[in-house]
C-alpha cells in the first residue's frame, strides 16, 4: 500500500476528494448539500484562506465552517423569533445563558499559611 492511500482523507489533502468532504459532513450530522456548499466555496478560492495562504487542514476548516453556520442559524432563528413575538431587537446581539463560576484561592504551602495567619 503506498503512502498516498494511507493519508488520503485525513484532512491534509488539498484539494480534498469531494467524497471525503461528503463523508465528513455526514459524520458531523450535516447534509451533502452543506458539504457541496463548503466544497464549492473553497474551490472558488483555490483552497486558500482569506490571508492568501494555502489551507493546510480542510477538516479543521470544515469543522469551523459547520460551527459558524450553526451559530449563524441560531442567530437567524433568534432574530425570527423576536420578530414573530413582537419583541424589539436591541443591537442584533444574542444573549447567551450565563453560568456562575466560583473562584477558589490557591492554597499556599502549610508554612506560609501559618505565617500569614500569625501575622
Amino acid at each position: 500500500m503506498n503512502s498516498a492511500n494511507q493519508t488520503s482523507g485525513r484532512g491534509c489533502d488539498i484539494p480534498p476528494d469531494p467524497s471525503h468532504v461528503d463523508i465528513y459532513f455526514l459524520q458531523c450530522k450535516k447534509s451533502r448539500e452543506a458539504a457541496s456548499e463548503f466544497y464549492r466555496h473553497y474551490s472558488r478560492r483555490y483552497w486558500r484562506a482569506a490571508t492568501g495562504k494555502v489551507i493546510q487542514d480542510w477538516k479543521r476548516l470544515a469543522w469551523q465552517w459547520i460551527w459558524n453556520r450553526s451559530i449563524w442559524q441560531a442567530a437567524k432563528a433568534e432574530k425570527a423569533g423576536n420578530a414573530l413575538a413582537g419583541t424589539p431587537e436591541q443591537d442584533g446581539t444574542i444573549e447567551l445563558d450565563t453560568i456562575e463560576v466560583s473562584i477558589v484561592p490557591k492554597m499556599e504551602s502549610g508554612n506560609q499559611l501559618h505565617e500569614t495567619m500569625a501575622a
